[in-house]
């Protein structure tokens, strides 16, 4: 699908933000006019985001969930703990909704 927003002179937008049809939110910040991107929309269980459901992902898990990222909270609920990791799975085997 492509989209064209005709901005006048304006130079850079401070936000564009995509809000997909599965709930999920993509913003792009200070972004420069008069250029054509490619926004992909990943599976919540494609942590390593190359499209494929693999031990990738779950290493990415592991390390964000370690590390206490934003980005382990997989059912988005404010905190990081184990009912993330079971999400993660249940997404894992479940991929299509």
């Amino acid at each position: 699908m492509t989209l064209h927003f005709g901005l006048g002179e304006t130079e850079t937008v401070d936000e564009v933000r995509i809000e997909w049809s599965d709930g999920t939110v993509t913003i792009l910040e200070d972004m420069a006019a008069d250029q054509e991107l490619t926004v992909y929309a990943y599976h919540p269980a494609d942590l390593y985001q190359d499209g494929q459901f693999d031990f990738y992902d779950f290493s990415e898990l592991m390390d964000a969930f370690m590390s206490r990222e934003p980005r382990a909270d997989i059912n988005a609920d404010g905190s990081i703990n184990g009912l993330d990791v079971m999400d993660f799975v249940n997404l894992f085997n479940n991929p299509c909704p």
